[in-house]
């Protein structure tokens, strides 16, 4: 009786665990809310959508981290592209500056709506956004987005494309990826020619794998 009640406790420790593990797999891939209304900051033509060049999971892992004090949070937020159109809940109130203060306290303080805010904001930087097709099973997923990467590059002004040169590269070293990271921050998104293929001149071709 005593072997089957230990069995029984076992069995039961195992289920927990196993609940928690999906749990938190299930919420660590829920991609939070686009912060803009859809027509941000242009309307998307048909059959496109926004692709992310660096994964979106791995920029809010990494904003979570570097991004841990108010004065950290402020000075992100203050050279944030899109800020001032952005909905931030309930932090949406005031001045910039009183936006500002009141979501990096509140972020900082861990409240549940502040962190789930600037999640999005880390997320959908516009810097890290390109509209392309949308190719469904063709789509990187957790991988770094190379045809989005090479549309932004070859539809970007010289100087913009400077800006993102070796991107994946430097996203992949721990010494430049806060670099990446504001860079991303503070950029706008490229306007919808970036979802049309078109060959080189100039490097490098922009090119769509559909399904």
């Amino acid at each position: 009786m005593m072997r089957f009640l230990m069995k029984a406790r076992l069995f039961f420790a195992l289920i927990g665990l196993l609940c928690a593990a999906l749990t938190q797999n299930a919420y660590a891939e829920k991609r939070p809310t686009y912060p803009w209304k859809s027509d941000y900051p242009v309307a998307l033509p048909g059959n496109t959508s926004r692709h992310h060049m660096i994964p979106w999971d791995q920029l809010v892992q990494f904003g979570l981290s570097a991004i841990d004090t108010e004065e950290k949070a402020k000075a992100f937020l203050k050279t944030y592209s899109g800020f001032d159109a952005a909905n931030l809940g309930t932090y949406g109130q005031g001045t910039k500056e009183e936006k500002i203060t009141a979501l990096s306290e509140a972020y900082i303080q861990k409240v549940p709506d502040a962190v789930e805010t600037m999640k999005s904001l880390f997320a959908w930087m516009q810097g890290n956004l390109v509209v392309g097709p949308n190719r469904g099973t063709s789509d990187p997923g957790e991988k770094f987005d190379d045809e989005a990467f090479n549309c932004h590059q070859h539809y970007a002004a010289p100087a913009e494309a400077e800006k993102f040169e070796y991107l994946k590269q430097r996203w992949d070293k721990n010494s430049t990826k806060p670099d990446v990271f504001a860079v991303l921050s503070k950029t706008p998104m490229l306007g919808p020619d970036t979802r049309t293929d078109h060959p080189a001149p100039p490097e490098p071709a922009c090119v769509w794998t559909l399904p």
